[in-house]
């Protein structure tokens, strides 16, 4: 007896869409093995997807910029990073400060499409560490921090 096997061959295209590919395989019993009774349809699982096809953080390498809003009367600000990724280590610096000065990213980790990294800035000869965790998903990243108790989310997208 012959199975015949669709195979996926599964794309992260940059929008976040996902495009299939497929081709029949003829696979006889041998191959196939004695039973394939534990075989049944389920759900796609996306996150899922994203690890087995390789969807990772590691593509944020580059230059992200945004605007992160605090609210209650509050300016906007705008927010500037530079990733590199290295493995499961994130590199890369913010612009920040009164000078606009370049601050090194503290502790950066890449964990399938998710990243965490820390910032320290000194005000007026104080040290506040602000501390990032985040979602990349195509041109975007979406980003929460968290400061003494407090934080906010913001999104940054990729320069063109």
């Amino acid at each position: 007896m012959k199975y015949k096997i669709m195979l996926f061959a599964m794309v992260l295209v940059l929008t976040g869409s996902i495009a299939c590919f497929n081709s029949d395989t003829d696979i006889d019993d041998e191959r196939m093995g004695e039973s394939n009774s534990g075989m049944e349809d389920k759900p796609l699982n996306v996150d899922a997807l994203k690890d087995i096809i390789g969807i990772t953080a590691e593509n944020i390498d580059g230059k992200w910029t945004g605007q992160y809003d605090p609210g209650a009367g509050g300016e906007p600000m705008n927010m500037e990073y530079t990733f590199k990724a290295e493995g499961a280590v994130l590199k890369g610096t913010s612009i920040g400060g009164a000078n606009g000065e370049q601050i090194p990213i503290l502790d950066g980790k890449i964990e399938g499409n998710k990243i965490s990294f820390a910032l320290s800035v000194d005000v007026s000869g104080q040290e506040l560490k602000f501390n990032y965790t985040g979602e990349l998903s195509g041109d975007k990243l979406y980003l929460n921090f968290e400061l003494a108790g407090g934080g906010g989310s913001f999104t940054v997208e990729r320069a063109k």
